[in-house]
């Protein structure tokens, strides 16, 4: 198994995809494969190029079935990276596939990479991350209340306040 990840370029907040390579390096048919993929905590699921047989805490199961000799697959995986990963955090994605050689002798091979966060995330992204906006929070829209008063007080307390020296009065 090999795997890659597409434009090697991760940033929080941003899609990722993740590409699983496998293959049968042999001339014997290898049965009953199954592949789970570990996803890391920091990035949420979107979608895979074939149906999961399950996805739960981050763990990706399929049932690839069986692979000919010489037969070849992949698995792409679409993730979006936490709008709150720090810039230089690594993303660790792991993967098992386990079969059944034709004397039904169960093997299981393990692939591990890792991707560094190139961008943490920025001003625009916290305000807009996972499709929640602060603009949806009650908090927000009460400090802005707040400074919008005491802008406008403190700007009607500068027209009202006391002429200076050289303005004359009638």
């Amino acid at each position: 198994m090999d795997s890659v990840f597409d434009g090697n370029n991760a940033v929080a907040g941003g899609k990722l995809i993740y590409t699983l390579d496998y293959y049968n390096n042999s001339s014997s048919t290898v049965n009953d494969v199954k592949i789970k993929i570990f996803l890391p905590f920091e990035v949420v699921y979107l979608d895979s190029s074939l149906i999961q047989n399950s996805y739960d805490n981050n763990v990706l199961d399929f049932n690839i079935g069986n692979i000919n000799g010489y037969e070849e697959g992949s698995i792409i995986i679409e993730v979006k990276v936490s709008p709150d990963v720090k810039k230089d955090s690594i993303l660790a994605f792991g993967a098992t596939l386990s079969y059944n050689d034709v004397n039904n002798k169960l093997h299981s091979i393990d692939n591990y990479n890792s991707i560094t966060v190139n961008q943490g995330m920025n001003f625009m992204a916290s305000l807009i991350s996972n499709g929640q906006s602060i603009l949806g929070s009650i908090w927000f829209w009460i400090l802005l209340l707040i400074l919008a008063f005491v802008m406008t007080w403190t700007y009607r307390k500068k027209l009202i306040a006391k002429p200076s020296a050289n303005q004359t009065s009638f």
